[in-house]
Parts: structure tokens; sequence; C-alpha cells
């Protein structure tokens, strides 16, 4: 395990990466210097890990709505345009059987349903990544398209959000 900091170019807010301090204290003291700060440190085995940690972190505090504001109390900022996340699931065999006798008998298909709502929620967790990835704190005008895609004896359902990533401040 090593520990690495994640430094932010003043000048670039997207531009976000990790240093490792274990074998290198130095790189972050000349990055300091040239005008990069530290934000936050972070035990992790390689590099990807230690960012995908941030971003993960992160993206729970980043704020959505599905209107073009968030709240009377939040001002956009800046506007960083259209970000997407698409996630794409095969279905089973036993989930299509039972989805079969749902068709004959009527009713809802709760192990659909089930896996409906995990993609959404996985489609939007990505989304948020997108948007803290790009230095955004909240995404507006969000959006979910669900597909199923078929063929061949095979369904796959896919999710699509969509949304714009947008900085607010408090007004």
């Amino acid at each position: 395990m090593n520990v690495y900091q994640i430094m932010k170019d003043n000048n670039n807010d997207s531009n976000v990466f990790a240093v490792n301090i274990t074998t290198s204290s130095n790189d972050v003291m000349q990055l300091l210097e040239q005008g990069f700060e530290g934000i936050q440190t972070i035990n992790a085995t390689s590099e990807q890990e230690a960012m995908e940690l941030f971003f993960n972190s992160n993206a729970s505090s980043v704020m959505m709505s599905t209107s073009s504001f968030l709240t009377e109390d939040t001002k956009v900022i800046a506007n960083y345009g259209i970000i997407t996340s698409t996630i794409v699931s095969g279905t089973n065999i036993f989930r299509d059987m039972l989805a079969g006798v749902r068709d004959i008998v009527g009713g809802n298909s709760q192990t659909y349903m089930n896996k409906l709502e995990d993609l959404k929620v996985q489609a939007m967790n990505e989304l948020k990544k997108k948007a803290v990835r790009i230095d955004c704190n909240a995404i507006i005008s969000v959006s979910i398209d669900t597909e199923e895609i078929s063929g061949q004896g095979k369904g796959m359902l896919m999710i699509t959000a969509t949304g714009t990533a947008v900085k607010v401040k408090e007004r």
C-alpha cells in the first residue's frame, strides 16, 4: 500500500492527478511550487486506484436535478456541457422465464423492476463520477432512458443517464 497525494492544477480545475508520495515527496513539493494544490491524501495500491477512490468519494456530494435548477439558494456559475453515462446488462435465462410467466398471468415483474432500479443507480453514479472528473459539483436537466436490446435469443437492458454538468455556488 502506498500513499498518494491528489493534486489539482489551480489554473485548470479539471486537471487532477495522483502523485505517489511514498516513493517521492519531492514531486509534491515541486508541484506545489508550480501552483498546484494538494487536495486529498489517499492510501492505495496504484495511481489508478487512488484516482478511482478520489472520484468515488467525491461523487456522493454531486447534486442532481431533473429541472434546470437545483434550489433557490444555488446559482449556476459555470456550465460544462452535456455528460452521459450508459450501462448495459444482460438478462439471464431464469429472469427471462419468470418474466415470461408474468406475461401470461399478468402482474409486475419484481425481478426486472429490481434489475432496472440497480442499473439506474449505476448510471446515476457514473454520471456523478464524470461530473467530478471535470470539477463540477452538480448536474441539472437529468434524464434517464431505458432500452431493451435483443436479438438471436438474447436480451439485454440498457440505461442511459444524461444531464448538464455545472458548477454551482450558494447565493
